[in-house]
């Protein structure tokens, strides 16, 4: 950076214990189609089709790139950057408790310089652990509604309305299908959990 004055921060490769690239971790910005795509009673319809996650959910990085790859953002497991300009942005903002504060640093960031891929540079990334909903039902819940607040954060009051009014409506819907399950066996407690949990901590 010091001989690129146009990159604010950069990142490098991530590869997992299993030796495959990572690319799940290289996203695009949030938006309301991600979230109806991707996150939402209607995700199973659309989650597994690669066509719309290249386009709305991952940004897909070639592995046998050369060089320098910019990105419009960068994951949180390794960002690089000056002190100075961290310092400038204050930092990760501490209103996320956990997801999406690497997303509104990158927002931040991109508004400095470009956000740039070290493809030279391999690191290997033990992940994922974060995301374990199997053990923790709570960690969709902060996943869910890091993604909102994340909207309320950057001001967009429109949009912002519309995905709380979608996010509220959803984990609903959700409960009561799993209500709907249970005669039959098919119910999963998690499911109700974690959407309870939404809605109980829904203002924070």
């Amino acid at each position: 950076m010091d001989r690129d004055n146009s990159v604010s921060a950069s990142t490098i490769m991530l590869y997992g214990d299993d030796g495959k690239f990572q690319y799940g971790y290289y996203q695009q910005y949030p938006t309301l189609r991600q979230y109806f795509y991707f996150y939402s009673v209607l995700s199973k319809l659309f989650f597994k089709k690669e066509k719309l996650q290249k386009k709305h959910l991952y940004y897909f990085v070639d592995e046998r790139s050369v060089g320098g790859v910019s990105l419009p953002q960068i994951p949180g497991a390794f960002i690089f950057l000056k002190k100075s300009m961290y310092e400038e942005l204050k930092g990760f903002d501490e209103r996320f408790f956990l997801f999406f504060e690497d997303v509104d640093l990158s927002r931040r960031l991109n508004k400095r310089g470009r956000l740039l891929l070290n493809t030279s540079l391999r690191v290997k990334h033990l992940g994922a652990s974060s995301m374990e909903t199997r053990t923790n039902y709570k960690i969709y819940g902060y996943f869910i509604l890091s993604f909102l607040k994340y909207y309320r954060v950057t001001g967009k009051k429109i949009p912002y309305l519309f995905l709380s009014f979608s996010v509220y409506t959803n984990s609903i819907v959700k409960i009561i299908l799993e209500y709907s399950k249970k005669p039959f066996g098919l119910s999963d407690a998690n499911v109700i959990k974690v959407h309870r949990y939404i809605l109980s901590n829904f203002n924070n």
